[in-house]
């Protein structure tokens, strides 16, 4: 009998080992980009970890890989108008790092011999799910940024004609996209975006949080969309048409709308949504027997990525609504 004892701790001990350290695969790797004279952060840098992908800086500067093995990886930093920065990385710990940035302006061709400006268009794509990109932003070397409209379209005014135009295009959720042309006249360029998987990780994770908060107050007969069943009618409808197409007469349920956590005022009138595109939505569900109706945009999910969003319990209150009285939603 002392000798099974023995043997048993014994077996007890070898299967208890691989345990723990598997508990332990995997670290942080996170820092913070920033202007080397002003020490403000740099948003939307662009930072690649060799074999971990890339992602983009937040407001403040700052970046986050999670469940990075140990090893040895090359960190890249890109952001329009700063020099370059790379380092090599040993990592076995979670690890943070300050990466102060120098400007480097970008130099157009002297050799020009006369100045002549036109207007180009561009429209950003999504190959992969056949969708125009709404809210991309266009950095270029020549003009003031902008972004694309509704159809994924953008015109930059008063280019130089005939020098090389550096374009970066960035939109949440996509491999940011840096390319040089040569501006021509009446020209129109397709960019077209590669989906960010790492980032649609991501957001998967915060989407789920949201399902599980929503789960027992959800609407039995209202169902909740996510992107891909919103995509459908993207560049076709309006939220609030997606919404009347989708759901109809029940519609008339709701009382209280929610876009983003922040309660609108009245109750459910298309004329609420109608700016909101299906393409900058990343979920929509009802709660409390369809009476409320919560909207999360693609904004929203990036903050909630950022930075740890805290999630209320939803609440719907209502003693005086035969009164007219508006219900209190949160």
């Amino acid at each position: 009998m002392p000798l099974s004892r023995c043997l048993l701790g014994g077996l007890l001990i070898l299967v208890a080992v691989p345990i723990a350290v598997s508990a332990q695969a995997g670290v942080i790797v996170e820092g913070r980009v920033y202007d080397a004279v002003s020490g403000a952060g740099i948003q939307n840098a662009i930072i690649d970890l060799e074999g971990r992908g890339s992602t983009l800086t937040s407001e403040a500067g700052s970046f986050r890989f999670d469940r990075v093995e140990p090893g040895s990886y090359i960190l890249r930093v890109d952001a329009f108008g700063y020099a370059r920065e790379s380092r090599l990385l040993a990592v076995d710990v979670d690890t943070t790092e300050t990466l102060p940035l120098e400007i480097a302006p970008l130099e157009l061709d002297p050799l020009r011999v006369e100045a002549r400006l036109i207007d180009i268009e561009g429209r950003v794509r999504d190959p992969t799910r056949d969708l125009n990109v709404v809210d991309a932003e266009i950095l270029t070397n020549q003009v003031e940024p902008t972004w694309t409209g509704a159809h994924g379209r953008f015109d930059l005014e008063d280019v130089l004609a005939d020098v090389p135009l550096r374009v970066v295009i960035q939109a949440f959720g996509y491999l940011p996209l840096d390319t040089v042309l040569l501006s021509a006249e009446d020209e129109a360029y397709l960019f077209e975006l590669e989906p960010d998987r790492l980032v649609e990780a991501m957001i998967e994770v915060q989407v789920r949080r949201l399902e599980e908060r929503a789960s027992p107050l959800r609407s039995v007969m209202m169902r909740p969309l996510n992107r891909e069943g919103l995509l459908r009618y993207a560049g076709r409808q309006t939220v609030a048409g997606m919404l009347e197409w989708e759901y109809g007469n029940r519609l008339r349920q709701v009382r209280c709308v929610l876009v983003n956590e922040e309660q609108l005022a009245g109750a459910w009138q298309p004329s609420t949504l109608f700016h909101i595109l299906p393409e900058d939505v990343e979920r929509i569900e009802f709660l409390f027997a369809g009476a409320m109706l919560r909207i999360y945009t693609r904004e929203f999910m990036r903050e909630m990525i950022s930075r740890e969003v805290e999630l209320r319990t939803p609440s719907y209150f209502a003693p005086f609504a035969e009164r007219g009285v508006d219900p209190l939603c949160r």
